[in-house]
């Protein structure tokens, strides 16, 4: 599932490689750095 909902902050823009890529990768670059990691092990790291 893609949140749609993320935004980001004014004045932050997106690399050029993302913006490139296309609006389906503008939206997952966000999601990927701002998504939580579910699993028990992320802890030990």
């Amino acid at each position: 599932m893609v949140r749609t909902d993320l935004a980001l902050p004014a004045g932050v823009g997106m690399p050029a490689l993302v913006v490139s890529a296309g609006e389906r990768a503008g939206v997952r670059f966000p999601v990927f750095f701002a998504s939580s990691i579910r699993s028990s092990h992320r802890r030990r790291a």
